[in-house]
């Protein structure tokens, strides 16, 4: 759990960024308006933050292999 909590936390943003722009998106036809305005400067953070923490995931689990096969990353 400890190793996937960045894809965890990845997943679960890209989640809620889907929702509300597929509920958005027919929220006029369904009847139901979204509870929560983003606004465009919102659905970015939203989506920029989902990358950066699957971003950030790779890049632990990269090092972590890394480390474990004995190989040293030129820092």
């Amino acid at each position: 759990m400890r190793n996937r909590a960045w894809l965890l936390l990845s997943g679960l943003l890209m989640a809620l960024y889907a929702t509300y722009a597929v509920w958005g998106a027919f929220a006029k036809q369904l009847g139901t308006p979204v509870p929560i305005r983003l606004g465009d400067v919102g659905e970015f953070w939203l989506f920029f933050l989902s990358i950066v923490s699957f971003t950030i995931h790779v890049i632990i689990a990269e090092r972590r292999r890394l480390h474990e096969r004995g190989i040293t990353s030129p820092d």
